[in-house]
């Protein structure tokens, strides 16, 4: 998953980035290439927690989709809270790496604007997330009995 993932994300990432970075000429793109880097890191740790995730629930639940929804557009809107809720979110954690802050509109806006957590904390929260998801995942599926449907 990881790696398919990914060989899709890469291209995405890096046409963006050229086209965002060279409005001004191709100068400017040589200069911003470690940020396009710690980008795809974000981007390479994202997909790995939130995969992760999402294959603890496909294993757990019966039917994910509908929890994995609630989860994406109900939960993780608590990373606009402010003070302590953001802790709870994935994407704050997430967001907490990129060294600018993501544009403050709407609800956001009102309530304070995203939380900065320090970056080793995050990249720490964010491997042991993704090592436990994928743990409890493995130990669920190696547990249950599958019998295939007719």
């Amino acid at each position: 998953y990881l790696m398919g993932s990914t060989a899709m994300a890469v291209p995405a990432v890096v046409l963006a980035f050229l086209v965002l970075v060279s409005r001004d000429g191709l100068g400017p793109v040589g200069a911003h290439s470690l940020a396009m880097l710690r980008d795809l890191v974000v981007v390479f740790l994202g997909l790995a927690v939130y995969g992760s995730l999402f294959g603890l629930l496909g294993i757990v639940l019966r039917r994910p989709i509908l929890p994995g929804v609630a989860f994406l557009f109900v939960w993780e809107m608590l990373a606009s809270f402010p003070r302590w809720a953001p802790r709870l979110t994935i994407a704050a954690w997430l967001r907490s790496l990129l060294p600018y802050a993501v544009p403050v509109q709407g609800l956001e806006a009102l309530l304070g604007g995203p939380v900065r957590l320090p970056v080793t904390v995050s990249v720490a929260v964010l491997l042991v997330l993704t090592v436990t998801f994928g743990f409890i995942a493995a130990w669920v599926f190696g547990r249950r009995e599958y019998v295939l449907g007719q």
